[in-house]
């Protein structure tokens, strides 16, 4: 039974239900479902989902969200009580990201950029092998062993090496002069690492890379979404973490969004772009 009390449609409110379903190994006809609440606040307006097994007591809330800026908006509201004073900068690791990182920024009257990142994916698995970034670093996916990393790298090296080519030329044509991260930018700040959803970590290891040689206060992570396995990596580099729903099974980052909307890369490299020349 599907009640639509808040105003989605009732078709979304379904999708958001059997999601939450698959995610939980269930079969939907075994709960009662409905929109728990919306929380209003300001520009947020998050939803979240209420399945019932009254047989068994079995309540389970999971969270949803309009799009990536009413996300970006709940974290914001969390992040600026800790660092509204603070020198921060503001990082997303994809185009998706910057959606979620803009309220971020503006909250924080922070400085809003975006590294390039360009995934590698095991042909078939639905993983990646890595991330390279635009420094040109490729950096492989620190949720996977180093024997499980070897063995897709004897299985496919010349389709990795082929890709890896591919990426580069496309983050070189996106980069123009100077590239979308000034170092100078991020150098003895906090810098808040922004993305839209993490089933794994590997987007998080090319940037850990990236941050290397430059010193900064502290890492905060946030994301409105992450996976459990990858949340456990974040763990271990994080000096904080914002996430707002962790997922045991993770159902993909556009799941979780009834908007998604983003816009090309090229347009949303133009935007980092004009932000980075307006902050400077």
């Amino acid at each position: 039974m599907f009640a639509d009390r808040y105003g989605y449609d009732s078709a979304s409110t379904q999708r958001c239900a059997v999601g939450v379903c698959k995610e939980k190994g269930v079969l939907p006809d075994q709960f009662y479902w409905r929109n728990l609440k919306v929380v209003h606040s300001g520009s947020i307006s998050l939803r979240y989902v209420e399945l019932t097994n009254v047989d068994v007591g079995v309540t389970i809330i999971y969270m949803y969200f309009k799009d990536r800026a009413d996300a970006g908006a709940r974290l914001a509201e969390e992040i600026v009580r800790h660092y509204r004073y603070e020198d921060c900068a503001v990082m997303a690791l994809n185009d998706g990201a910057v959606l979620v990182a803009e309220p971020i920024a503006v909250a924080l009257h922070s400085v809003l950029t975006m590294l390039l990142i360009e995934n590698i994916e095991i042909p078939g698995e639905n993983l990646m092998i890595g991330g390279l970034s635009q420094s040109g670093a490729f950096t492989y996916n620190g949720m996977l062993s180093a024997g499980q990393i070897e063995g897709y790298r004897q299985e496919f090296f010349g389709y990795f090496e082929e890709k890896k080519r591919e990426a580069m030329g496309r983050i070189n044509r996106l980069l123009g002069d100077g590239g979308l991260v000034d170092k100078d930018l991020l150098r003895g700040r906090n810098i808040i690492l922004v993305s839209d959803g993490f089933d794994d970590a590997a987007s998080l290891d090319v940037a850990l890379d990236f941050l290397k040689p430059i010193r900064i206060q502290k890492l905060i992570v946030a994301t409105p979404t992450a996976s459990v396995p990858a949340v456990d990596r974040l763990h271990l580099f994080a000096d904080e973490l914002h996430v707002l729903d962790v997922k045991a099974n993770f159902m993909g980052t556009n799941h979780y969004y009834d908007d998604n909307t983003i816009p090309s890369h090229e347009d949303t490299v133009k935007k980092i772009n004009d932000i980075i020349l307006n902050w400077q």
